[in-house]
């Protein structure tokens, strides 16, 4: 085996040694510039002076909103956030992956569109992962509300002008009302709601079976898969 440090710093891990490639990952350090050095178990050492520079490290100074669930709307901000990079590869909130992100115009800011959660989590982390493998983590600044569920829809199929009661819980998403339902894809009339109700009225739509999905004014998503069919 090797041993490998980085501006003096012991590598995280080494992935993969040939006699002329060296893959490895990268521990914390602090900024600046040092020398790679290569030890192998003979003792012998290789080393290449100032060929390894260490970034600031990034740091997530805020997220907002702090909490949520499916399609919320979080804003993270903080300072060298690719960590080095020139793209951020991924991005989970207390251990979820998001469903999609968009990077500002500089390394400050990152949106993202959560992703479900299962269950309600407290205190869990925000990690941004750049192309480089570099990390960025905000620790304990996230949680997941719990998450809303659509249990009876009646009926469960119709077209045009039928009139559809949703039952579930947590349809608010947290929020104060629902701002859209559809079924199957198509947007519904919204006449009466609650946190745990929507009474609604089915549009023209082609004969399919579908998503039953509400969003409330938080942007969450509670959604009941194929749980509503048009029918001819």
């Amino acid at each position: 085996g090797v041993n490998v440090t980085l501006k003096g710093v012991a590598v995280y891990n080494v992935t993969s040694v040939s006699d002329t490639v060296i893959v490895v990952v990268a521990n914390s350090g602090t900024a600046g510039t040092g020398a790679v050095v290569v030890t192998a178990s003979t003792g012998a050492t290789v080393s290449l002076a100032g060929a390894f520079q260490y970034v600031p490290a990034g740091l997530v100074t805020s997220v907002l909103p702090a909490s949520g669930q499916t399609g919320s709307r979080v804003v993270i901000r903080g300072t060298d956030l690719l960590g080095g990079g020139s793209s951020v590869a991924s991005v989970s909130l207390a251990g979820v992956n998001v469903e999609s992100f968009d990077v500002g115009s500089n390394s400050t800011t990152v949106t993202v569109i959560a992703a479900r959660s299962a269950s309600a989590v407290t205190g869990g982390n925000v990690v941004i992962r750049a192309n480089t493998g570099a990390v960025v983590t905000g620790t304990a600044v996230w949680s997941y509300l719990a998450p809303g569920t659509i249990s009876v829809v009646t009926p469960n199929s119709g077209q045009v002008g039928t009139r559809v009661m949703i039952n579930g819980t947590l349809l608010f998403g947290g929020g104060t009302m629902v701002v859209q339902v559809t079924l199957a894809g198509v947007a519904a009339n919204i006449s009466q709601f609650g946190d745990s109700y929507a009474l609604v009225t089915a549009n023209s739509g082609a004969v399919q079976q579908g998503d039953v999905v509400i969003t409330s004014d938080t942007g969450i998503r509670v959604t009941l898969a194929s749980g509503w069919r048009y029918v001819a």
